[in-house]
């Protein structure tokens, strides 16, 4: 289309699509300029209230500015340790699946990981969904089911708006995944609702998003309702959960199939001081020259190849050759985060050695983007197509 009719063509009366990289900072800016968003790219959105789905702009930005303090680079900081906990309970289910000599699917694991981190920073607690037995947990299931709907809701909301306002044992009859997040949310609800009434909570929950937002006397009492504060929770779990896994999936599949990529990387940590227990901080993994190049593959989904040559390649190096040629190719990297993402998988990398199990390159293609990037699925292929499962040859000791 944009070979024959140009770098911006009129798609809709109300829409036009662009192929040009370098307008890309012309419409997604910042500072003065005030841009509202198209109320039909929020329609799919059934949490009116959340950041995500707020279309005026100066709401969206006093909304903005009010939660961008807990997820914050120092907020993060201060979650490290719980974060090392959680690997190394994902460790320890790595470690009983080698023993068995069983595959593991990483997309629900490291989902299970995530959720719990993203869940114990905004409400003060997780689930503990890394000890299901087969890291199936009501927040991936709704994710999933949610996502299934994403792109008709957004032509066609009314119906995922009515759906909504259902009670949620009918929604259970439609949509049984999404009936199990809102029974979900309607616990941590009353939960959190006894807590802040017994007014003794713990440190933990002193600490999480939720609570700390509704005794913020500087937010604006509407602005910390209970209700918003799901609705923004709803949005963080399934953004911060399913999104991390993903990545953190492909990247581990591009290492059990190319053991170079492992050979260069536990180099590169080969650097580190000692560290009981691994357990290293932030702070010393930023600086890893090779460490940095693999989180940016891991985020890298651009496909323009008169940026990104090979671009469907997971090429660490082309950062660092671009680094040395003064290329900044961060300035085309679009993704939502900036890679500390990919910490999480340090453990991983560094300490077993991995073959890919009845996956291939097919499952970490995007075919189909329902919020996330998915692949192609065939029928020929049945159940856990899609997903990247891998079993564990050995223990490096590292």
């Amino acid at each position: 289309m944009h070979e024959k009719y140009g770098p911006i063509v009129r798609i809709n009366p109300r829409e036009v699509h662009i192929k040009d990289a370098k307008f890309y900072s012309s419409i997604y800016t910042g500072g003065t300029r005030k841009v509202e968003k198209d109320p039909s790219t929020v329609a799919a959105f059934a949490v009116p209230s959340s950041v995500a789905a707020t279309i005026p702009h100066d709401i969206h930005r006093s909304r903005r500015g009010y939660m961008n303090p807990y997820f914050s680079k120092r907020a993060i900081v201060e979650l490290e340790p719980m974060i090392h906990e959680r690997i190394t309970r994902f460790c320890e289910r790595l470690d009983d699946a080698f023993k068995r000599g069983a595959p593991i699917n990483l997309d629900k694991a490291f989902a299970a990981m995530t959720a719990d981190i993203i869940t114990n920073r905004f409400y003060g607690s997780h689930f503990d969904y890394l000890s299901t037995p087969t890291f199936d947990f009501p927040v991936r299931e709704a994710f999933l089911g949610v996502s299934m709907l994403f792109n008709f809701s957004r032509f066609f909301p009314r119906p995922v708006q009515l759906l909504r306002k259902m009670p949620i044992p009918i929604i259970g009859m439609i949509l049984p995944s999404v009936a199990k997040f809102l029974w979900l949310q309607e616990d941590i609800k009353k939960n959190i609702t006894a807590t802040l009434a017994a007014n003794s909570t713990t440190d933990a929950e002193k600490k999480s998003v939720i609570v700390q937002a509704l005794g913020d006397d500087r937010i604006p009492h509407r602005e910390r309702g209970l209700a918003r504060l799901l609705d923004e929770g709803t949005v963080i779990i399934f953004a911060g959960t399913e999104t991390s896994a993903r990545a953190l999936s492909v990247a581990m599949f591009h290492f059990a199939r190319n053991k170079k990529l492992v050979a260069a990387l536990r180099q590169d940590l080969s650097t580190l001081p000692p560290c009981e227990g691994d357990e290293y901080v932030l702070s010393q993994l930023e600086p890893l020259p090779y460490l940095y190049p693999v989180s940016q593959s891991t985020l890298h989904v651009h496909r323009d190849e008169s940026i990104f040559p090979n671009a469907k390649e997971f090429d660490p190096n082309r950062w660092v050759e671009a680094d040395k040629a003064g290329i900044v190719l961060n300035n085309h990297l679009c993704s939502f985060t900036k890679g500390s993402r990919q910490c999480l998988g340090i453990a991983i990398v560094r300490s077993y050695d991995m073959d890919l199990y009845d996956t291939i390159e097919d499952d970490v293609g995007i075919h189909n983007v329902r919020i996330v990037g998915y692949p192609k699925k065939t029928a020929e292929r049945g159940e856990g197509q899609g997903e990247v499962k891998i079993t564990i040859s050995a223990k490096t000791g590292l």
